[in-house]
């Protein structure tokens, strides 16, 4: 591959990544799936970007600490700054897909809306590896056409109101975090006609 295909192909597959987070990062069906999948698109399309000359395996099996101890931690050095980058990159890069799936959002929810009950049933955690984890506020609604269980972020909740923060900490039950005060609660919710999976607490 040469380098003008490579850093295509990297491109490529880090804008794949960030399309998967805009349309997809608010769904609760999805975003355990868009997750991991944006990241390894992340990581591959970074390390497109790397030279092969920064990690030679080769000469990492016959550097030792003793036969040259000024190379050796030279040589770890740079790995430990190449991760440290490798990983800053891939948080901004969440972050961006994260924050545009947002402003996607309020852009729907800014044209053809309309407004229904809904009822909160808790909260869940949605895990895809350590410490790589999204809390979703579960809430039931009816639209013109059908019954909604949909979530909504914790992070998007305190972005449009501080409707929840009236509310008690979570006790951790299988798995799900539930909160007795607020099981049940009616809220008026604001969701688009074009895609109901975006809505908010009208407070």
């Amino acid at each position: 591959m040469t380098k003008y295909r490579k850093y295509t192909a990297g491109i490529l597959l880090i804008l794949s990544g960030l399309l998967f987070k805009t349309i997809l990062n608010h769904n609760i069906n999805y975003w355990g799936a868009v997750e991991l999948i944006s990241i390894i698109l992340f990581t591959i399309g970074l390390a497109l970007f790397i030279p092969l000359g920064i990690v030679n395996i080769q000469h990492k099996i016959s550097l030792t600490f003793k036969k040259s101890p000024v190379k050796w931690i030279t040589y770890h050095l740079k790995e430990i700054s190449l991760a440290v980058v490798l990983l800053t990159a891939i948080m901004s890069l969440e972050f961006v897909g994260t924050t545009l799936n947002y402003k996607l959002r309020n852009y729907y929810l800014s044209h053809n809306t309309a407004s229904t009950t809904g009822y909160i049933e808790g909260i869940k955690r949605i895990s895809v590896m350590k410490k790589v984890s999204e809390e979703f506020y579960l809430i039931d609604f009816q639209t013109k056409t059908k019954n909604e269980s949909g979530g909504l972020i914790k992070e998007y909740s305190e972005r449009d109101n501080n409707y929840f923060n009236q509310f008690t900490t979570a006790t951790p039950i299988n798995k799900t975090l539930t909160i007795e005060k607020l099981k049940g609660k009616e809220v008026e919710i604001i969701y688009s006609r074009t895609f109901p999976s975006f809505f908010r607490i009208n407070k």
